[in-house]
C-alpha cells in the first residue's frame, strides 16, 4: 500500500513539473518571439557603428582622427581609473581582473589607434605601412602631428 501511494506521489510530482516546464518553454518561446527583432536590431546598430573604428579600410579626416584618438584615451583613462581599486584590495583574483581589464582595454585602443592612424595616413595619399612610425618612440609625436595637421590627399600620387 504504501509502495502504491508513493507511485501515485511520484506521479503526481512528474506531471507537475512536466506541467510547469512546459509553461515555462511557452513562456520562453514567446518572449523569444517578442524580444528576438529588437535584439537583432542592436545588434545591427551596434556592429554598425563600433565596426568602422576596428575596420582598417577606408579613409579618415582629421576631425575623425583626433575624436578617435581623444576617445579612445578617454576610454582607456576611465578603464584605468576603475581599476585602480581593484589593486588595492587584498585579493589574488580581483587583482587578476584589474590586470585582465586592463591588458583588454589596452589592446582595443591601440587595435582602434592603428586602424585610424592606417585610414588617416591613407586619407593624406601616404602609404598605410608609415603607421609603423607610430612605434618608434621620436618618430611617434612628429606622425601624430602629421596625421593631425596635413589636408586630405596632400602627398597623393607622389608615391610615399
Amino acid at each position: 500500500m504504501t509502495h502504491r501511494i508513493r507511485r501515485l506521489d511520484r506521479e503526481k510530482i512528474i506531471a507537475e513539473v512536466n506541467t510547469k516546464v512546459s509553461k515555462a518553454a511557452r513562456s520562453a518561446e514567446a518572449a523569444n518571439v517578442k524580444y528576438k527583432p529588437a535584439i537583432e536590431s542592436g545588434m545591427t546598430t551596434i556592429r554598425g557603428r563600433v565596426m568602422p573604428y576596428l575596420d582598417f579600410s577606408g579613409r579618415a579626416t582629421r576631425k575623425q582622427f583626433l575624436v578617435t584618438q581623444v576617445a579612445a584615451g578617454l576610454g582607456l583613462g576611465i578603464v584605468l581609473g576603475l581599476t585602480e581599486g581593484l589593486f588595492e584590495s587584498r585579493g589574488m583574483f580581483s587583482q587578476s581582473f584589474g590586470i585582465f581589464l586592463i591588458v583588454v582595454a589596452s589592446v582595443l585602443v591601440l587595435w582602434v589607434v592603428f586602424a585610424t592612424s592606417a585610414k588617416r595616413m591613407r586619407d593624406t595619399g601616404v602609404t598605410d605601412w608609415w603607421v609603423l612610425a607610430l612605434l618608434v618612440p621620436a618618430l611617434n609625436l612628429a606622425a601624430f602631428a602629421f596625421l593631425c595637421l596635413v589636408p586630405s590627399d596632400e602627398f597623393k600620387g607622389r608615391g610615399l
